[in-house]
């Protein structure tokens, strides 16, 4: 039997959030499988998009209780008026990830997680802390 190896990224995926006025600068920091080099990806999310995410949550989830993925992409879907556009397993997948998923469902969720009003796993789980009060946002 041959051992075979496989070198992966030793290093930790970090997001950078910035804060501004009417966005939040969302900078990613990813490695290049062909060169090795760390590159910075930079996207711009609308405040309105994260208020958006953050009542969709409260509506429609209980606090401290954790969600799959697919529990909440369908009514998520549904909420954004987007039936139609894409469902539940093409809105992760395909052109559908870069132009819905991550601008509209992601990041967002990741900003909200930024600022402790859920946590968020692996594989989309998400559990909503007590977000009684809007002050961050």
């Amino acid at each position: 039997m041959s051992e075979i190896n496989l070198e992966g990224w030793k290093g930790k995926d970090r997001i950078d959030i910035y804060e501004r006025k009417e966005d939040y600068k969302v900078v990613e920091h990813r490695k290049v499988k062909e060169t090795l080099k760390v590159d910075k990806i930079t996207h711009i999310i609308p405040k309105a998009d994260v208020v958006f995410m953050l009542n969709f949550l409260k509506k429609n989830c209980s606090e401290n209780r954790k969600y799959k993925y697919r529990e909440l992409a369908v009514l998520f879907i549904h909420e954004r008026g987007w039936d139609g556009l894409c469902d539940r397993d093409s809105f992760n997948g395909g052109r559908n990830r870069a132009k819905y998923y991550f601008p509209y469902y992601y990041y967002p969720i990741k900003i909200l997680e930024f600022y402790n009003y859920l946590r968020y796993f692996g594989r989309g789980e998400v559990i909503l802390f007590g977000v009684s009060e809007y002050s961050k946002m």
